[in-house]
């Protein structure tokens, strides 16, 4: 396996390898730069994103749980991942950035965590920072917001229910 193609699970102080398992070079990926990658609070399950893919594996025996091909219509794909504290669920950034990393098109999906299924879509930016409350009702994202006073940018926090939206 040559480097960059595996996922390896390792054991601390002395980076002992225990599992090497084959990264998903099937999943249409164009580029391979991961994005984005999220960790439940109990370390369980992670989740990351690379291009149009998500993959979420249990860190255990590195066994892939489920994959989602995202925003196939978006050219850049999945910008940040959010994973509530139990892995229940998972929010990914979609987002276009082909215009001079102008954000024109972008949203925000909230996956099931069990098996990818799509909960919500929510018609937010959630390039800058995205979050998920730790049972993944809420999603939470950063902004940043023009001072037309002052022209400096300023940081926001916009807090949304994940089923209804608002």
């Amino acid at each position: 396996m040559s480097r960059g193609t595996a996922i390896i699970r390792a054991e601390l102080p002395d980076y002992q390898e225990t599992l090497r398992v084959p990264f998903e070079t099937h999943l249409d990926a164009r580029d391979l730069v991961l994005r984005s990658l999220v960790l439940t609070a109990d370390r369980t399950v992670f989740a990351y994103g690379f291009d149009h893919s998500i993959v979420c594996r249990k860190t255990g025996d590195l066994d892939v749980i489920w994959t989602r091909q995202v925003a196939p219509e978006l050219p850049y794909g999945i910008g940040r991942l959010a994973i509530s504290a139990d892995g229940a669920r998972v929010a990914a950034a979609a987002i276009d950035m082909t215009f001079l990393e102008k954000q024109e098109q972008f949203y925000v999906e909230v996956y099931e965590g069990q098996d990818g299924a799509t909960i919500a879509r929510l018609p937010v930016n959630g390039y800058q920072a995205l979050a998920l409350s730790p049972i993944g009702d809420l999603l939470a994202i950063g902004t940043r917001v023009p001072d037309t006073r002052t022209r400096d940018i300023l940081l926001g926090l916009e807090v949304y229910e994940v089923k209804t939206g608002g």
